[in-house]
């Protein structure tokens, strides 16, 4: 894989971006569900922090209690996955090395990721790479999906499922990305997308949006701001504990 050149041309010219130096094994904090009986304690959240985050701003900013207080009987591993880690092509590698081993010998069984901005790139793109089968969803929060050629490209040929995917047009990551997003599975990872119209991100994240169910996509009319984030992921959280508190493993059309 090139490195990722535009990516980081982005995130320099808006001002987010500054390198910070890598580990190994990436940094990670946990987080365990108070009064979640074990057999409740079988899903973890692994929690991709934005380009300037560090996984401490997971915690800092509310993230995890808006997951605390939605009632879900989740784990959270929030890793340091700062842009260093995408420039120097080792992000997918840390996750593999480290962050999903760490999770399978604590015993989970169903892993979900979930991240802004960068973070719900990087969810995403773990899974078009890997396709690990340990997945079960992805909560991608006003995703980065790159840059303005290859997202006009696509709006140009109608949307993602039209989109020729051998242009040329765009880096191979983002292509790799959007190529993938043509043929995802009906039901496994299950797939959910949050972002506020007024986003600089939105054009995209409304592609992305075309071809996911509905209720899986939420919006508001707020920025690429945490402050905007929060209530969205709030939403989510709300939506799936419900789910999981009714035993369901559906959700219908139009049911919210």
């Amino acid at each position: 894989m090139k490195i990722l050149t535009l990516l980081l041309a982005t995130l320099l010219f808006t001002g987010c971006a500054y390198f910070r130096a890598t580990e190994e094994p990436i940094p990670m904090r946990w987080h365990v569900a108070d009064g979640a009986i074990d057999e409740d304690r079988d899903t973890l959240l692994v929690f991709l922090p934005g380009a300037r985050d560090t996984h401490d701003d997971i915690f800092d900013f509310g993230a995890i209690d808006t997951l605390v207080e939605s009632g879900l009987p989740w784990d959270v591993v929030a890793v340091d996955a700062h842009l260093g880690y995408y420039r120097q092509q080792t992000v997918l590698e840390r996750i593999e090395g480290d962050v999903m081993p760490a999770a399978r010998e604590r015993g989970y069984e169903r892993i979900w990721f979930t991240g802004p901005s960068l973070g719900g790139f990087g969810s995403l793109f773990y899974w078009c790479r890997t396709r690990d089968e340990d997945v079960e969803g992805i909560i991608a929060m006003a995703p980065f999906m790159g840059q303005n050629a290859i997202v006009d490209r696509v709006r140009q040929a109608g949307g993602i499922r039209e989109w020729d995917p051998d242009t040329n047009v765009g880096q191979e990551h983002e292509r790799q990305l959007w190529s993938c997003l043509q043929d995802l599975p009906d039901e496994r990872p299950e797939i959910w997308l949050a972002y506020g119209t007024q986003d600089h991100l939105a054009p995209a994240n409304e592609m992305l949006a075309d071809i996911l169910p509905a209720e899986r996509v939420l919006t508001s009319d707020g920025e690429h701001l945490w402050v905007d984030w929060i209530p969205l992921w709030e939403r989510v959280f709300a939506r799936i504990a419900e789910r999981h508190a009714t035993g369901s493993t559906t959700t219908a059309a139009g049911e919210y």
